[in-house]
Order: structure tokens, then sequence, then C-alpha cells
């Protein structure tokens, strides 16, 4: 009767597809809407961690700045 194991989580579902926008283009899509990807290329290059970043919320703060910076892929 007691428990042995015990897991929370979550799911989302996306649909990613290709169709063709206004002009005849074929464009990628996320969730039936066309997406362009706009983004830098990231590396993650960290002085004291070299490829990894040395710390969970280093991790966060990378992510959190190329959102603000408007872009949305890295």
């Amino acid at each position: 009767g007691k428990v042995a194991d015990s897991v929370k989580s979550y799911t989302a579902m996306r649909k990613i597809s290709k169709g063709r926008d206004k002009n005849g283009i074929v464009r990628m899509r996320l969730n039936n809407k066309d997406l362009f990807q706009f983004g830098p290329l990231d590396q993650g290059w960290w002085p004291d961690g070299l490829y990894t970043a040395p710390s969970y919320e280093a991790m966060v703060y990378d992510v959190d700045k190329t959102l603000d910076w408007g872009y949305n892929m890295i």
C-alpha cells in the first residue's frame, strides 16, 4: 500500500508543417501559422565552463537575454 515511485509532469502538442504563403513560397508553419526562424549562432562559450554554462542560473540568463533581444530560436 506504499507509494514506491511518483512522477509529476506536463506535455504540450505542437504542429510543425509546411505550406505556401500568399506569394506561393513554401514556408515553415508552427500550429498552422507561418514562422520565420530568427536567432543567433550561440555556441554557449563560458570562460569558466567552456561550452557548458557554469550554473543553471547562467543558462537561464542566456536564454532570457536571447528572448529579450527578440529572437525566437538559438
